[in-house]
């Protein structure tokens, strides 16, 4: 196993979910989102990779040139407090 990415429940009403789980040194994120309430979770988790790498070259911490990326699902739809994820990146 490379890398462990947690699964974040959308429950009724919410619409973005985030987690962080540490694994083998590194730190995973999850994030999980209603597309009609987060419809740019692309943009809004490149914003938080920025802002993770500006942190630690604050903290003059080495930034990880590997990354693993989670496998990628199509974006989709669901109706309001069905439970099923909407799509994570």
């Amino acid at each position: 196993m490379l890398a462990m990415y947690p699964q974040v429940p959308l429950l009724a009403s919410i619409g973005l979910g985030i987690a962080l789980i540490s694994y083998d040194g590194k730190v995973c994120w999850g994030f999980n989102a209603d597309p009609k309430l987060v419809p740019d979770l692309d943009a809004f988790v490149a914003a938080v990779r920025t802002s993770q790498a500006r942190a630690l070259a604050a903290a003059r911490v080495e930034i990880p040139t590997e990354t693993v990326e989670p496998p990628r699902k199509a974006p989709r739809t669901r109706a309001a407090g069905n439970g099923e994820p909407a799509r994570r990146s």
